[in-house]
């Protein structure tokens, strides 16, 4: 059964270890050019894995790769960033447009709509540059 793993952690662990690939090959009983292959294509069978996950002395999830699972991981968070932002956008723009109705229909005073205006930019302002803020720690931590 072949699986994907992670070559660049492969290629990682090997170097930490300062192995060739002839030297990770020799200590792990594969042929030179299956390491070259899983280095390469990312696929290793079950066995190939368990061995290269015992020479390494790491777990066989340590070898999974999840570059697919991060990648969609990212596009979920960019996609609810963007929504986040809009939904900002527009309650603020919902609340400028109910504001000014007032003001004009002279249910609230020009100093009274100004502060509220004020108030309604400045809520906007943060929850914008917090949704901003969080989807970049989140994007650090999964990159």
């Amino acid at each position: 059964m072949e699986m994907k793993v992670d070559i660049d952690r492969i290629r990682q662990l090997r170097r930490e270890r300062a192995m060739s690939q002839e030297e990770l090959a020799g200590a792990t009983g594969l042929s030179l050019r299956t390491i070259q292959r899983i280095e390469t294509d990312g696929i290793a069978s079950l066995e190939s894995k368990k061995v290269l996950a015992c020479v390494f002395e790491v777990g066989l999830e340590t070898l999974d790769d999840t570059r697919e699972e991060r990648s969609r991981f990212l596009l979920g968070l960019k996609g609810g960033t963007i929504l986040g932002m809009a939904g900002a956008l527009i309650g603020g723009a919902s609340a400028y447009i109910g504001i000014y109705s007032s003001l004009v229909a002279g249910e609230v005073s020009a100093g009274d709509a100004g502060i509220a205006l004020g108030v309604v930019g400045t809520m906007v302002g943060l929850t914008c540059g917090l949704i901003g803020v969080v989807y970049q720690v989140l994007r650090t931590r999964a990159a």
